[in-house]
C-alpha cells in the first residue's frame, strides 16, 4: 500500500512537469496560435517558430494534463521524417533548436493530412464494422477482421480541423478538386493559363489536364501554385 502511494506521488511530481502550455514573446512577433498539440509563433510573417508541447488531444478534446517528453519525441520523429523527404518534396522546416522546438519558413498549410494503414484498427476498424466497405476513396474486401493486415498499406487522408471540430475523410479525387477549384478561380481572376504555367514551371497542356482532372500537380508546381493563389488573391501580383 505504502509502494503504491509513493508510486502515485511520484507520477503525478512528474506529470506536473510537462509542458501543457507556452506563452513566449520573440522579436519579430506577430501572432501566436494555440492548436491542440503545437504552440505556433508567427515571426515577422516570414518565419514559423513550432512547439510541440505536452498535450493529448484525444477525439479532438485536449486533455487537462500532459505527458512528459510527449512533445519532445512528436517534434523529432517529424524532424528526422521531414529531412527524410526533402530529396521527395521541400518542406518548410529550417532549423530544431531544441527537441521540441521546429523554426522554419511560413508557407500557407494545405489542410489535409496522410494517415497510412497497414492493418483495419481504431476509426477504420469502427466504419468497416458499421457495414461501409469504402473509406476515404479506397475500396475494401469483404470478410476482413479487427487488426487484419491490409494485402498493401492504404492511404486514408482526413481534413484537419480546427479545435473542437472533427476531422472529416476526403478522397485523393476530393482533395485534386481542391487544385481544380484553385486553378479555375486564378483563371477567373483572367490570368491566363499560359501565365499560370510559366509561374509554377509547366506545360500550357499540363495546366488543360489538370483543369480537366486527368493529372496529378507534382510537389513543386503544387508549392509554387500555392504561392501564386495566396498572391492573387491579396493582389501582390498581377499577370
Amino acid at each position: 500500500m505504502v509502494k503504491t502511494i509513493e508510486n502515485i506521488q511520484i507520477i503525478n511530481i512528474t506529470m506536473m512537469k510537462a509542458l501543457t502550455k507556452t506563452d513566449f514573446n520573440f522579436p519579430g512577433q506577430k501572432s501566436v496560435y494555440h492548436g491542440k498539440v503545437r504552440d505556433v509563433y508567427n515571426i515577422n510573417g516570414e518565419k514559423l517558430v513550432m512547439v510541440a508541447t505536452d498535450r493529448i488531444s484525444a477525439f479532438d478534446v485536449v486533455l487537462p494534463k500532459g505527458i512528459p517528453f510527449k512533445g519532445q519525441m512528436l517534434n523529432q520523429i517529424a524532424a528526422k521524417f521531414l529531412d527524410a523527404t526533402t530529396d521527395i518534396c521541400p518542406n518548410w522546416k529550417t532549423a530544431t533548436p531544441d527537441p521540441m522546438v521546429t523554426v522554419g519558413v511560413m508557407c500557407e498549410g494545405f489542410p489535409i493530412e496522410m494517415i497510412v494503414r497497414g492493418y483495419l484498427c481504431g476509426s477504420a476498424w469502427r466504419t468497416y464494422k458499421s457495414g461501409v466497405r469504402e473509406i476515404c476513396g479506397v475500396k475494401l474486401p469483404e470478410g476482413m477482421k479487427e487488426n487484419q493486415k491490409f494485402p498493401e498499406p492504404i492511404i486514408t487522408p482526413t481534413t484537419k480541423a480546427e479545435i473542437g471540430e472533427h476531422d472529416a475523410d476526403i478522397s485523393k479525387e476530393e482533395i485534386l478538386l481542391k487544385v481544380y477549384k484553385m486553378l479555375d478561380l486564378l483563371v477567373e481572376y483572367e490570368i491566363s493559363q499560359k501565365n499560370i504555367a510559366k509561374f509554377i514551371g509547366v506545360s500550357d497542356r499540363t495546366i488543360r489536364n489538370w483543369l480537366n482532372a486527368k493529372s496529378i500537380p507534382n510537389s513543386d508546381s503544387w508549392i509554387n501554385l500555392n504561392r501564386l493563389y495566396k498572391q492573387v488573391k491579396e493582389q501582390r501580383l498581377w499577370c
